[in-house]
């Protein structure tokens, strides 16, 4: 699937659905280099709201160091 084609609704969409699943991490590639770092940060930043408000409770605990 090519995620630059998509809309910021159906990006939402996705999120919404990755969500259900035990994911750990999510790797998406630019491979055929038609994401500017704008859409980028969308797409990430819809993923990350989804998380969020979907489970809060996802992620990195208080106690895990970067």
């Amino acid at each position: 699937m090519q995620v630059a084609d998509r809309t910021d609704k159906k990006i939402t969409q996705l999120a919404i659905l990755a969500n259900q699943y035990p994911i750990d991490v999510l790797y998406f590639a630019n491979s055929m280099g038609s994401l500017n770092l704008q859409q980028v940060r969308a797409i990430t930043q819809a993923f990350k709201k989804q998380i969020y408000v979907y489970a809060p409770n996802k992620g990195h605990s208080k106690d895990e160091k970067n």
